[in-house]
């Protein structure tokens, strides 16, 4: 079996877990190169621990803005993990791996789509590259039943493995030449937007199981869920659900009542209670005091 030669466009936890996971095997590859990019939008990028990882193990390390597509042309494989770019050279060799079982949620945050929406399952797509988004032809998929409530950062933990698992199995795959290429149902696609700071606000129209679900979605590491109370803007981390009230004036996002700090705001359906709660600029714990009061 002759040594199989590998590029790698790595982002995030999940890059990294892959890569370690990969390094671990000692099997017949050589990693030639990985290029990574910063993430400004999540509190960890994993863009120092994927550096230090290639550097123990002597792997040349390229900051996406200084990678020149033209001179790294000597890789049977490329493997896009967390990767947000277009590659415009060597598309022939690109693996996409996506964080959704395609046709479904394409796009952008797919796991975080996922967990919103209350899927009963997380899984990847292995898929080759092409110039429509998330469309190419399938080559492989994992998948594992979920259960609510599942925080984002458990989940990531929960994908990367299932990341490292389809990476090992597509490279043996190739070693032996039994690829297999499943063309998508166009029929069932489903796209899943990009998101922006708006995104991060809770809607309290919403009812509480999927505000919950929202909530525990967009925490660390990403920048959690927002809302304005009493003219501040706060940071909402832990939230739990409790027995609905017969409110017949109801209006989502009013608190109903306050208990040891710990507001009960009314949802279109269902109760919200806040667990816990920081101001944004200061990550001071959130007093709530005041019970006439909506929190928007």
């Amino acid at each position: 079996m002759n040594c199989i030669n590998i590029g790698f466009f790595l982002m995030g936890k999940k890059g990294f877990k892959s890569l370690e996971f990969l390094l671990e095997k000692k099997d017949n590859f050589n990693i030639k190169y990985v290029v990574c990019s910063k993430d400004n939008s999540i509190i960890q990028d994993y863009f120092k621990e994927i550096s230090d990882l290639c550097a123990e193990n002597n792997i040349e390390f390229i900051d996406r803005v200084l990678f020149d597509n033209n001179k790294y042309n000597n890789v049977n494989l490329i493997f896009a993990i967390g990767w947000r770019w277009i590659i415009r050279k060597n598309q022939d060799k690109i693996i996409v791996f996506h964080d959704s079982l395609l046709p479904k949620y394409r796009g952008f945050n797919p796991l975080v789509t996922c967990l919103i929406e209350g899927d009963d399952e997380v899984g990847v797509t292995a898929l080759l590259a092409n110039e429509r988004m998330d469309s190419g032809n399938i080559i492989g998929q994992e998948s594992v039943k979920i259960k609510y409530p599942l925080k984002i950062e458990k989940a990531i933990d929960i994908v990367s493995e299932l990341y490292s698992q389809l990476l090992y199995k597509t490279i043996i795959k190739y070693f032996n030449n039994e690829l297999l290429e499943i063309v998508q149902n166009e029929e069932e696609s489903t796209y899943s937007l990009w998101r922006n700071n708006e995104d991060y606000k809770v809607n309290w129209q919403e009812n509480s199981a999927k505000i919950r679900r929202f909530v525990d979605a967009v925490g660390f590491p990403y920048n959690s869920a927002s809302a304005i109370y009493n003219e501040k803007e706060i940071s909402i981390l832990e939230v739990s659900e409790q027995q609905d009230i017969r409110i017949i004036n109801r209006v989502p996002g009013k608190i109903f009542e306050i208990m040891d700090n710990k507001p009960l705001v009314v949802c279109g359906e269902g109760i919200i209670k806040i667990e816990k709660a920081v101001y944004r600029n200061t990550e001071d714990e959130v007093k709530f005091n005041l019970l006439r009061v909506k929190i928007l």
